[in-house]
């Protein structure tokens, strides 16, 4: 089933104070007195309109062989439109192209998309950006379709919407040469996504060829993207070293003022960007758009806290001296960043770093580049200036040359990393030699206890937001989920109920759905071994622990579960919720304790003293009490032993990119 996808090219006629008779339309509306007057993305030159910017047209789309469908549209008499509807196919094989070029009326053209909605604006609280409801609309659904797809999806969209025909013959070279350009270089347009490495403001080609990023939903590609090499990389770190010198000196009034464009310029685009996250990320729409929103604070946050990166006066034990301290920005900043939040972790970042006046080089992972190019197109709308945000992506075999790159330039003063322990130990110990600042933000094992004081009808819908939140693919998440025996199966049976009632897998750009896929092949392998290792050795299935086909794995229920089972030693990180049962106080925080990892820890209860132990007892760096989301801009976050050092966000997210001077004055 074909699905109709519709944009417009404006000629405008004699009225319109722009050039007569020239293409100027792909979504972008001005005001001119024709009122369909917009910017053609392949002649940016005949942008008119003082009241809009011109857009910079990037020139790394990827073209295919197919052609688009063309049709008249009624207008105003001052104007005539040309319709491109884009029939995407949902069940093309790899070999599959589009049809022929064709012409249908305006009374059967498909309905009209807008391309380039801009929503939500600034203010929105982090809550609200965490709780985003799944108002996925057809536009959303079908924004970001692919003309090829290498296995079928096992959740195929319901829509019934077909491309429709006509008998209109006229012939496409009335029309201007860029009107045959094919399907998929309008719609990469229309979608601006960026495959080149962005560094020193410029978007340029990885020495190392193209990598495929694909759709965990579907398996198929949705773009080449630049692989870049250690020569890449030695480059984005020159441009960031030399744009240092003077982004260091900018007042911290300007790098605000820079901020806070970037936050405008990603409310502006966050309904594209999020499309584009979920394509190659597989988390539900809304979760996306509360990603890009929660990226946007950080901007807003770290641009207030710039001008409050306050020194100190010491008192000095002697008449003849005065001591103070300042901060002073660290040098270049390194971020290695996962692919679950491939938004959010870069911003919390980049914000930071940007305002404590450091200049970055991202790494992005390989399984979500396409998001972080996004951002950088974000950074370079604001007018952040060229070298102070470089992205480098490159495929997973030259993963660890690349860290390895970032960790041994001595032009690099900070490394901050999120992603697994196993590999935040490698990068710790490889900066050794440079003696660089380091950031780790590592595994968690997250425990969430249930005890016997607390309401079961908020303890239930709090593991359900904690557990499933990405279908299980955080680091905060309720690793093991710890239930007293008195309350165990009144529990169990309540979130099993609400897990029936709530859950629905599926491709994250339909509507309803609330449990994407896994992120590729490799983490699904992981995952259904530890369940099923864990089975055998005891543990109940209640529901979910099969496969549902492809990257889908259902929302599972484990009864039994004991502390030696793999389930409950190792990082989940999918949509299992594992349940143990414990008796008393004592015992299930020295359970709850006995890991290596120290990240988040969660429970429920309305008994205040126990509520004050057991916070203080937790040995996580954050702790949720009667509360599942804690993650915001202006807190703390981080964790204990394995899980990492340092802190991201509040105004201790500023010290991991600034050093304390220390100056003493003689008089």
């Amino acid at each position: 089933m074909a699905v109709p996808l519709t944009t417009h090219l404006t000629i405008c006629s004699g009225s319109c104070p722009a050039v007569t008779g020239q293409t100027h339309s792909f979504g972008y509306h001005n005001k001119c007195s024709c009122r369909v007057h917009k910017w053609h993305p392949f002649r940016p030159h005949r942008w008119k309109g003082a009241d809009m910017p011109v857009p910079t047209i990037p020139t790394n789309f990827q073209p295919f062989s197919t052609t688009p469908r063309i049709s008249q549209r009624h207008t105003p008499a001052s104007a005539t439109t040309i319709s491109l509807s884009l029939g995407i196919s949902q069940h093309h094989s790899p070999g599959n192209r589009l049809g022929n070029s064709q012409l249908h009326s305006s009374s059967t053209s498909a309905p009209r998309y807008n391309l380039s909605t801009a929503v939500s604006s600034g203010g929105t609280t982090t809550q609200q950006h965490h709780q985003a409801t799944h108002n996925t609309t057809t536009t959303s659904q079908h924004l970001l379709q692919s003309t090829t797809r290498t296995t079928p999806a096992p959740f195929p969209s319901t829509s019934t919407a077909t491309p429709t025909t006509s008998s209109t013959s006229q012939h496409i070279s009335q029309y201007p040469a860029h009107s045959r350009y094919n399907t998929a270089q309008f719609y990469r347009m229309a979608e601006g996504i960026m495959t080149k490495a962005f560094i020193k403001g410029s978007w340029v080609e990885g020495s190392g060829g193209t990598f495929p990023v694909t759709d965990p939903a579907t398996g198929e590609e949705i773009a080449k993207v630049a692989d870049c090499t250690v020569q890449d990389v030695n480059t984005a770190i020159e441009a960031a070293s030399v744009a240092y010198e003077t982004w260091r000196l900018k007042s911290v009034k300007e790098r605000a003022a820079v901020l806070l464009k970037v936050r405008d310029e990603l409310l502006k685009d966050k309904e594209r960007i999020a499309t584009l996250l979920t394509r190659e990320n597989g988390k539900p729409l809304g979760e996306a758009m509360g990603e890009v929103g929660f990226t946007a604070s950080f901007f807003e946050w770290f641009a207030e806290e710039a001008r409050r990166q306050y020194g100190e006066t010491i008192p000095s034990a002697v008449p003849t001296k005065r001591m103070i301290t300042v901060r002073q920005p660290v040098g270049v900043a390194a971020l290695i960043t996962p692919w679950n939040f491939p938004i959010g972790m870069i911003g919390r970042k980049v914000s930071a770093a940007l305002a404590a006046g450091c200049t970055c080089i991202i790494k992005p992972a390989e399984d979500t580049p396409l998001t972080a190019l996004a951002f950088v197109r974000a950074c370079e709308r604001a007018g952040v200036p060229a070298g102070v945000v470089n992205v480098v992506p490159c495929s997973r075999a030259r993963v660890q040359e690349v860290g390895a790159a970032l960790c041994d330039s001595p032009k690099v003063q900070i490394l901050s990393f999120t992603g697994s322990t196993g590999v935040g130990q490698w990068l710790y110990s490889r900066c050794g030699p440079t003696i660089k600042k380091i950031s780790l933000e590592l595994g968690g094992n997250a425990p969430f206890i249930v005890f016997p004081t607390a309401k079961l009808d908020q303890a239930i819908p709090g593991a359900m937001a904690s557990k499933f939140r990405n279908s299980g693919q955080t680091c905060v998440t309720a690793n093991r989920i710890f239930v007293h025996e008195s309350i165990h199966d009144a529990f169990v049976s309540g979130l099993e109920a609400a897990m029936t009632k709530e859950l629905k897998m599926g491709r994250g750009l339909e509507a309803g759905v609330t449990q994407g896929p896994i992120i590729n092949q490799r983490q699904y392998d992981r995952l259904d071994k530890m369940v099923k290792e864990s089975v055998a050795a005891g543990a109940t299935v209640v529901r979910g622990g099969t496969s549902c086909g492809g990257l889908f794995y259902p929302p599972t229920l484990l009864t039994g579960v004991k502390p030696n089972m793999p389930i409950a030693q190792q990082e989940i990180f999918g949509p299992v919720a594992a349940i143990l049962k414990f008796k008393t106080e004592e015992e299930v925080i020295r359970l709850a304790n006995t890991t290596d990892k120290g990240l988040a820890g969660y429970f429920y209860s309305n008994d205040l003293g126990q509520i004050w132990r057991v916070a203080e007892a937790l040995e996580a760096g954050m702790v949720g009490v009667n509360e599942p989301m804690v993650s915001t801009c202006e807190a703390p976050f981080g964790g204990f032993k394995l899980s990492g050092i340092g802190k991201e966000g509040s105004k201790h997210g500023l010290d991991e990119y600034s050093n304390l001077k220390y100056i003493c004055f003689g008089i």
